[in-house]
């Protein structure tokens, strides 16, 4: 197995600590309304939906910080930039959120799903750019 470089080391902990962050923040600090009464609101599952693609996008930074080989990790973050963006498209788009905007979910939620699904997306597409494969020289 060859030695990663400081800047896979960097994208590793960075991704693996963005999917981390995402899971525990969609679950205490940025979760949508509390339930109230007997039935949830449909904001409720949204969260419970964003809480499975931070799983996924968690899964994926383990995979990358365990991939061997450029091509294999370019391809992890390549699906890393398509989980995250796709996560954006679920509160307020496939899974309706409270009608009013006073609401935790909209106030809070909404907000930092784009922020940190771009953020993540940001840093997995310059994982892609960035780091390439070290040319051995022949002497």
């Amino acid at each position: 197995m060859k030695n990663k470089t400081k800047t896979q080391w960097i994208f590793d902990i960075l991704l693996l600590a963005m999917g981390l962050f995402y899971l525990i923040g969609i679950n205490t600090f940025f979760s949508p309304c509390a339930v109230t009464g007997d039935e949830p609101m449909s904001c409720h599952w949204a969260g419970r939906a964003i809480s499975v693609f931070a799983s996924v996008l968690l899964i994926l930074g383990g995979v990358h910080c365990g991939a061997i080989g450029i091509k294999r990790r370019q391809g992890v973050s390549m699906s890393i930039i398509v989980v995250a963006l796709s996560a954006v498209a679920i509160p307020g788009h496939a899974i309706r959120l409270c009608m009013m905007s006073d609401m935790r979910c909209r106030q809070v939620m909404l907000p930092w799903v784009i922020i940190c699904s771009v953020v993540t997306a940001i840093v997995a597409l310059l994982d892609v750019l960035l780091v390439r494969e070290k040319k051995e020289s022949v002497l």
